[in-house]
């Protein structure tokens, strides 16, 4: 099929020798691995390696084997591959002009094109080089580009040329001073041809070019990485540059100058710290006598956000100042240092809780004479023992070499790598590897990928198939009870607290505040404490997780964390009775630790904000004219304390590895005035607890208008995991009064109504990484509802609580009842305790017995019927992802637990995962749909599949997991059952619309 000669080998590309009215021939890149040495034609080898990452590694021997001259057809015939030398020679330039002249020529060709990084072709010469313009024109072409790295000397800017599209005589000099358009400049009135591509990665090392670069910045919205060092005079325009821009960006590396203007404000999890030529290098000095310099703790939070750190330069060897960063560095699992002298700071090292693995890099110049810095692991040996000794959670320390050759225009590869392990590290090897081997022999399904976290950057690898504890809590099928009437009072739950003789609450005497006001602060704070440690004990954590429930949804006020910091009640109703509730959040921690024994996940819901955001006494007062949205002070206080929240969560989760907190709700059932009041507000406490939050979701109510809201979230999801939280009740309005209840569940069930609204909002806001929970809905029906019932209502009740069940398993990430429980005993609508003990609500939620379908097949068997684009291998690709993701979440179940983890965000965990492995699949793309779809299909097969095998339902299958799950094949079809269901008075909320989406 491909031949030497240069029309085949080029139509393996372009197709053009093929007939137009039969298939196009598609030949997948891998397959040519390995026939590289046959093709002849070397521009078109060239284009093949950029198409393609894996055959890159592949190809580089035949492309750069000598400098200035091609290899011969003939010799590619009869040689064997060519080994790299030590140093790679510079680039071809022939090669690169051939190439060039290829894509530009060929925009289809050009197309395939997605990384490009011609560092050494162009080189010193710069814009004197003949390659240039053929560059300029080249970029225009390679629409689909999504990596760019490009270095000139000698204080040469390109962007304006290259990126921008202007011409020669236009540089620099504050002529790029239109900030508030990507696509104009000062010369809008000329019409320059300028790429088009959204990048992924951006490397850029030409100096001078600070202007232009914060105008191509704008229309970079895919971007995720980026290296860039800049000038101190210039970091304003980057400042100041409008928001939200570079919404994706995770790996940023730069000088100080780099970091100063775009690291703060960000979720950066990847930072390369160098300095530059540009940069004051005092600051980073060990002898140095200056404090914390200003713009660490200017980014404290976002420090603290961070997976991997490179830290340090090879242009000149520093004493680094480590003590001012280390203390930082809570999340910090991978750490370079560059050439960098810090002996007598490595026990810092034990500063940093999560560290796993160490790096140090230091960069010799080849000409040099000077003998290796780091030649055995043995001469280092009482170095390395000391940190294995100070870094408990240190698994391996890595030495590297970087080198310079003067005889080329650029940096060389690695040439020396010597890692060395930690003895306990060692022996859980061995230990893992010994178990395997005598493991059942059931065929592990897929395969642990350790991708390079950015490969592009020389950081190091990590494993993004590990299951995190976060992670499983936070993306699994939240199924759960709210705490209700346990830190918000709600008098029609827990009348108690109300009637104490000393504290009669006064008139209307519904609320927290009302019962403050009644007895004063010592007879207040001894009858709430008295309730916070009886209402919920450990008996009821116990029942809760032996009927299935795996989350609970607790609400408090903002006064329940004065423990936290005594400032959240600064200017509001409850500052006098801080003594009141300081103990409050003692025992909110105590609650996350029980939950955590018991594999309970925790969502934490502001119920009372300053002001009242509502006019319910369940928002802390029971005063009905609420202040929160007409104070821009409330308005402002209230982040202030949801800041404080997240982070003392943060704070907790590192000390004690509570990792079971599952979310915050920022408000619960507000009450605005518009919604455009309500969403700026929303974005604003976004933006405010994007930075330094651990990955915390965000839970937003919706207002009963789940499609409006939908798209909001779906728009602005750039900061994280956002959820919608929606409260369904069917026993307040008018019309729920007329509908009998046999009306009501077939309402329910209705694929047409709110079902459809649910599921639409779903799909929607998975996409942009979040979901829809059921936030609170119960079993209660109106009397009303229930006149005319044939049989008793404890039937009807059932049927209708059935019905809420199914269709939030189908159509929802998760939900919570209310209540789990009431003072006065019987109420079966609104206490689960009650309602399970007569039957109205089933006695475990975790049993599910699914459908068995050869999903893979008939996917592409469906859409094969239909015309349109389609690249039914990302079905193929998500489907093995989602049933290897799926067996995780399995096998991530506590023994202790009687139910077992499933991925409920699913649309969400597709979006992680195709960033996580950076796969090549824009996520807003239009065939992401099939990669997401393949998710869910693979992960519902995967569940199918187990229970299949084992002939018992789900829960069940705990004590027979095998070391690893099977490999996923075609699953034969089994004669299953239909899907059986699994298994407040309160808020009088105004009527839910079920208008679709």
């Amino acid at each position: 099929m491909i031949s030497t000669d240069q029309p085949t080998s080029h139509s393996v590309i372009t197709n053009e020798k093929q007939s137009r009215s039969g298939p196009l021939l598609c030949i997948p890149p891998e397959l040519l691995q390995s026939i590289f040495v046959y093709i002849g034609d070397r521009a078109t080898l060239y284009a093949l390696t950029l198409s393609s990452h894996l055959l890159r590694e592949e190809a580089e021997p035949y492309l750069y084997a000598s400098p200035m001259t091609l290899l011969s057809s003939e010799q590619s015939k009869s040689k064997a591959k060519t080994a790299l030398p030590v140093f790679r020679p510079t680039d071809d330039p022939k090669t690169h002009a051939a190439f060039l002249r290829t894509i530009t020529t060929n925009p289809r060709l050009a197309a395939l094109v997605r990384s490009y990084h011609p560092i050494s072709i162009i080189g010193r010469a710069g814009r004197r080089s003949p390659l240039w313009e053929p560059t300029k024109k080249g970029l225009c072409a390679m629409t689909g580009l999504r990596e760019l790295r490009l270095y000139l000397f000698g204080s040469l800017p390109a962007a304006a040329s290259l990126l921008l599209g202007l011409p020669e005589n236009h540089r620099g000099g504050g002529h790029f001073i239109n900030f508030n358009d990507p696509n104009t400049t000062a010369y809008e009135h000329e019409n320059y041809p300028r790429p088009t591509f959204q990048l992924h990665t951006l490397q850029w090392g030409c100096e001078n070019d600070e202007e232009a670069i914060a105008i191509f910045l704008l229309s970079q919205h895919q971007l995720r990485n980026l290296y860039f060092e800049m000038r101190a005079e210039y970091k304003h325009l980057f400042v100041d540059l409008p928001s939200p821009y570079l919404p994706m960006l995770d790996f940023l590396g730069g000088n100080r100058w780099t970091i100063e203007a775009l690291f703060p404000g960000r979720k950066i999890t990847h930072l390369a710290w160098t300095s530059g030529s540009y940069e004051d290098t005092s600051v980073l000095e060990y002898d140095s006598e200056l404090v914390v310099p200003s713009f660490l703790r200017d980014t404290r939070a976002e420090m603290e956000s961070l997976k991997t750190l490179s830290f340090g330069t090879f242009f000149q060897q520093l004493r680094l100042r480590f003590k001012h960063v280390a203390s930082l560095l809570h999340d910090l699992e991978v750490l370079e240092l560059v050439s960098g002298t810090m002996s007598e700071e490595l026990p810092l090292l034990s500063t940093i809780p999560r560290l796993r693995q160490l790096i140090f890099t230091v960069s010799i110049d080849s000409s040099s004479s000077s003998s290796s810095i780091i030649s055995q692991p043995s001469d280092h040996e009482d170095t390395v023992n000391m940190l294995f000794a100070c870094c408990k959670s240190l698994v391996c320390v890595d030495a590297g070499i970087f080198t310079r050759n003067p005889d080329t225009n650029g940096y060389e590869v690695w040439y020396a790598r010597l890692r060395v392990s930690s003895p306990m590290h060692k022996i859980l090897t061995k230990l893992k590897h010994k178990k395997e081997t005598q493991s059942s022999g059931i065929p592990a399904c897929g395969k642990d990928v350790s991708s390079t976290l950015n490969p592009e950057f020389n950081l190091s690898n990590t494993n993004t198939n590990a299951l995190r504890e976060n992670e499983m809590f936070q993306y699994r099928k939240h199924r759960g009870v709210n705490l209700g009437s346990w830190f918000v009072l709600e008098r029609w739950i827990t009348e108690h607290p109300f009637v104490q003789t000393d504290t009669a609450a006064t008139p209307p005497g519904q609320s927290d505040l009302d019962i403050c006001r009644a007895g004063g602060s010592v007879n207040a704070k001894e009858v709430l404490e008295k309730h916070w440690d009886g209402w919920i004990m450990d008996e009821d954590w116990t029942w809760i997780a032996q009927v299935g429930l795996n989350a609970v949804r607790i609400p408090i006020g903002y006064y329940h964390l004065c423990g936290a910091d005594k400032g959240v009640l600064q200017g509001t109703e409850f500052e006098p009775y801080f003594d009141v509730y300081k103990g409050a959040w003692d025992r909110i921690i105590n609650s996350l630790r029980k939950a955590k024994e018991l594999g309970i996940g925790v969502l934490l819901d502001l119920h009372a904000a300053p002001g009242s955001q509502n006019a319910f006494p369940h928002s802390g007062t029971s005063n009905h004219h609420p202040s929160f949205f007409t104070s821009k002070y409330n308005q402002r206080h209230t982040i202030c304390i949801l800041k404080t929240l997240v982070q003392s969560l943060c704070t907790l989760s590192h000390a004690e590895s509570l990792h079971n907190i599952i979310g915050i709700e920022l408000l619960n059932e507000p009450d605005p005035p518009s919604d455009a009041v309500l969403m700026r507000w929303y974005l604003n406490a976004i933006e405010a607890l994007s930075v330094g939050n651990g990955g915390i979701p965000i839970y937003l109510g919706e207002c009963w208008r789940t499609g409006v809201y939908a798209d909001f979230i779906s728009k602005n999801s750039v900061h994280g995991m956002i959820v919608l939280d929606h409260h369904f009740y069917r026993c307040f309005t008018a019309e729920d009064i007329r509908t009998s209840a046999e009306d009501l569940t077939r309402s329910i069930l209705d694929p047409n109504g709110i079902s459809h609204t649910l599921e639409n909002a779903s799909e929607k806001i998975g996409h942009a990484g979040g979901g829809v929970v059921i936030g609170e809905w119960s079993g209660a029906l109106n009397p009303g509802s229930l006149k005319g019932v044939q049989d008793n209502a404890s039937n009807a009740q059932r049927r209708y609580v059935n019905a809420q069940l199914e269709m939030f398993e189908r159509c929802c990430a998760g939900w919570f009842f209310w209540t789990y429980k009431k003072e006065d005993k019987g109420d079966t609508g609104w206490s689960l305790r009650d309602a399970v003990e007569c039957g109205v609500f089933p006695p475990f939620v975790g049993e599910k017995a699914l459908g068995v379908r050869d999903i893979l097949a008939a996917h592409t068997r469906y859409w094969s019927q239909y015309l349109g684009s389609y690249n039914h291998s990302l079905f193929g690709e998500g489907f093995i992802l989602g049933w290897d993701d799926a067996y995780r979440f399995i096998r991530s179940t506590p023994p202790s637990s009687r139910t077992v983890n499933e991925i409920g965000f699913t649309g969400a965990w597709a979006r992680k995962r195709a960033l996580d492995l950076r796969l090549d699949v824009d996520c807003r793309g239009t065939h992401f749909w099939e990669f997401e779809h393949g998710v869910k299909e693979g992960a519902h097969a995967a569940v199918t599949d187990y229970q299949s095998a084992n002939r018992r339902p789900l829960h069940l299958l705990l004590s027979s997991l095998p070391p690893s799950p099977p490999s996923p094949s075609p699953p034969t079809l089994a004669p299953f059952p239909s899907l059986p269901v699994l298994g407040p008075q309160h808020k009088n909320p105004t009527q839910e619309l079920n208008t679709a989406t």
